[in-house]
């Protein structure tokens, strides 16, 4: 910009001086040389000395001579008035702030603290209040020790574009570590290498509540059989889906004792226990589907087979409820249907109704223990025998024969029509 007078100067000025350590003589050698004694100013213990022949000292070309002897003790110094030299290195505290531009084609080496209020920027990188941003290309932070990420307000998010799509979070005071997905029905998906190859190993579907899916990329259940996969719904439902090989082990290891536990309302209804090579069913009874009776034939009505197969029904009651039914109107191979038992003595039996299921199917209950319609009075070890009503009755002997449906293990005197607890021998 214009301006009136000398031209602004753009280095500073500082005078050489000299430190002179006094030796007991007075003569010593200058590091610069001088005209004469004017173009110095001379300090002995921070006395300024006169200059002069007769006086305190004289100078000439590199020597400077004084009138007594400086002692070793004594503080001498001197300043050359006629060797100012320039520099572009301010005197430290001679700055308090500066204001315009400055171009610096060297290093800068700063050893307090630098205030940037204005933001720093380094090639495509600023750094402006709480934000560092990059203008463009990746960037790498690259440290020969470990990475802390500290944040005292307890989350750490993840964005795209300004958009949140995860967070990582603790409490106030760190108890748990949360990991978030913050997009609606954004899935928390879990991937590797497997031989080089990427593979997704597990995901948890946001869309279906939280899900646990292994195989999978969405709930499926088991109407693709060709898709091995695992599913752990948030329902307390287990799907395994396996083509070939073993679907599921359970191992006691070296020890006895129970593989699996059934409950009901918190009850222990039954278990499977293993004892060296016998495997135990606990709380056992043995059904088969099968149809041919309407759904209102009482529970424990005996039931004997036809020449006749059961067929597949059009729905079926799937994982996630009624589906289709893959195998709709084909015969089930070795599956009889059945009739309400109406021959005394029937050798055709085939259990009694256990229940019956969604789609109307029955469950006839043929071996372990249940419940059986009976006609007259039984006592407990008495062998049972169809009615040819539907009901059963006691048997005439003690043998198990082709027409027994099983014995007694409570007994009851009544006469009337009433369910009695039996063992059942006719599956």
């Amino acid at each position: 910009m214009p301006y009136l007078g000398n031209e602004l100067a753009t280095q500073f000025q500082a005078f050489v001086t000299q430190t002179i350590t006094g030796d007991g003589s007075t003569g010593y050698t200058l590091d610069r040389a001088v005209a004469n004694g004017k173009e110095l100013l001379v300090y002995i213990n921070n006395v300024k000395q006169e200059e002069g022949s007769g006086k305190s000292y004289t100078a000439s070309g590199t020597t400077i001579t004084f009138s007594a002897a400086v002692a070793s003790t004594d503080s001498c110094y001197v300043v050359f008035l006629g060797s100012a030299v320039q520099t572009v290195t301010p005197p430290d505290g001679s700055l308090a702030s500066y204001t315009g531009n400055a171009s610096i084609s060297g290093t800068l080496g700063v050893t307090g603290a630098v205030t940037a209020n204005g933001g720093i920027s380094v090639d495509n990188i600023t750094i402006d209040g709480t934000e560092i941003d990059l203008s463009s290309g990746d960037l790498t932070l690259d440290v020969a020790g470990d990475i802390s990420l500290d944040a005292n307000g307890q989350q750490i998010f993840f964005k795209k574009d300004g958009t949140t799509f995860g967070q990582v979070q603790t409490e106030a005071t760190p108890a748990n570590l949360t990991f978030e997905s913050a997009i609606s029905d954004g899935d928390i998906i879990f991937k590797g290498s497997d031989g080089g190859s990427g593979i997704e190993a597990m995901r948890i579907d946001m869309s279906e509540g939280g899900h646990l899916l292994i195989g999978t990329t969405s709930v499926i259940g088991t109407g693709n059989n060709t898709n091995e996969h695992i599913e752990l719904r948030n329902n307390g439902t287990l799907v395994i889906s396996k083509n070939a090989g073993v679907g599921m082990a359970i191992s006691r290891g070296t020890n006895d004792g129970t593989l699996v536990q059934l409950q009901q309302a918190g009850t222990v209804e039954g278990t499977i226990d293993v004892s060296g090579t016998t495997v135990t069913y606990n709380g056992f009874a043995g059904s088969h589907e099968s149809s041919g009776i309407p759904t209102n034939t009482p529970i424990g009505t005996v039931v004997s087979t036809i020449d006749e197969l059961d067929v597949y029904f059009s729905k079926q009651e799937g994982v996630s409820g009624e589906e289709n039914n893959p195998k709709a109107g084909q015969t089930r191979a070795d599956h009889a249907k059945v009739k309400v038992s109406d021959t005394a003595g029937d050798k055709a039996v085939y259990g009694v109704v256990g229940n019956f299921n969604a789609q109307g199917k029955v469950n006839v209950a043929s071996v372990g223990i249940g419940s059986v319609r009976v006609t007259g009075a039984c006592a407990k070890g008495d062998l049972l025998e169809s009615n040819g009503d539907g009901t059963a009755t006691v048997q005439s002997d003690d043998i198990v024969r082709s027409k027994t449906i099983g014995k007694v293990t409570i007994g009851n005197s009544s006469t009337d029509v009433k369910l009695v607890s039996c063992v059942l021998y006719c599956g």
